[in-house]
């Protein structure tokens, strides 16, 4: 467990002038991230009936990110997102921000290999040895936050949501296209929260389709 202090003088130079008036006897804890990764949802014949969400537990905060469909979304369909945390612990957790900005979300594009190398006219599958993604929009990018430190705490099995509507939009503001043979195919939808010690990332996947 790391008190605040610690977190500050790790970070100063994200911190900057931020941490005028920060109090000495202000502490947060923050543990060692420890992944366990759970995926719940299940296939059903009407994808509107569920939903499907990823989750891990980190230090006993739970993080989970949950799209209101499934899997597979019409192109121009608004992809409603929440990202959420519990406090699975049996203390308060509290939780330090070096701005005003509490939470994020990042939508990133799967790179087919016919899209990486369209020079060598692919035409049979390819397995990469890892997926790469391009970033489409992120929330936050178009957004302005009071520079000063901010905090919130949840008491043991309390929980916080964020939600945000992505609606199919790039990071220029302009309406994903129809006539844009990349546009459909496979997204990673991201929540992030952005205390101090890092930008915890929590994803899951979705597909666009014609």
């Amino acid at each position: 467990m790391k008190p605040l202090i610690e977190i500050i003088n790790k970070h100063k130079s994200k911190i900057g002038k931020t941490l005028l008036g920060l109090s000495v006897g202000t502490i947060i804890y923050a543990g060692a991230l420890g992944l366990l990764p759970r995926v719940y949802g299940e296939e059903r014949e009407n994808n509107d009936l569920i939903t499907n969400s990823s989750s891990i537990i980190m230090d006993d905060i739970g993080h989970s990110i949950q799209t209101n469909k499934a899997v597979f979304y019409d192109l121009g369909e608004n992809v409603e997102m929440t990202y959420k945390i519990t406090n699975l612990g049996n203390e308060d957790a509290n939780f330090f921000f070096p701005t005003g900005q509490q939470y994020d979300f990042l939508v990133e594009k799967k790179i087919e290999p016919s899209m990486q190398f369209p020079q060598l006219k692919i035409t049979e599958p390819v397995c990469p040895a890892e997926d790469v993604y391009s970033k489409i929009w992120r929330w936050s990018d178009d957004k302005f936050f009071i520079q000063t430190i901010t905090t919130f705490v949840l008491s043991p099995n309390e929980s916080k949501e964020f939600n945000v509507i992505w609606p199919q939009i790039d990071d220029k503001g302009e309406k994903i296209k129809l006539d844009d043979i990349s546009s459909t195919g496979t997204y990673k939808i991201s929540g992030i929260l952005p205390t101090f010690e890092s930008d915890i990332p929590i994803s899951k996947y979705i597909t666009i389709t014609k």
